[in-house]
């Protein structure tokens, strides 16, 4: 029951970000040297949103790899 009304609030909540989206989308520009990007705000949330994830998991997964002779070394101890 929790997760219908977690999934729910979720509907709503990004119902109610791509309306407000809708109406004003923002406008990104950045330039750096003679190279130039140019993209909606919305779009470029996405974006950093997507790469933060991918980040996150990359280092969590680089961490376990690091943690991972120590735990079959603990494993073959037990």
């Amino acid at each position: 029951m929790k997760l219908l009304v977690f999934i729910m609030l979720v509907l709503i909540g990004a119902v109610s970000l791509s309306l407000f989206v809708m109406d004003d989308p923002g406008y990104v520009l950045i330039a750096a040297g003679k190279w130039t990007f140019e993209s909606s705000l919305a779009l470029l949330c996405a974006v950093l949103l997507v790469v933060f994830v991918v980040l996150y998991y990359a280092i969590r997964f680089v961490s376990g790899l690091r943690r991972l002779p120590r735990g079959v070394h603990d494993w073959r101890q037990h």
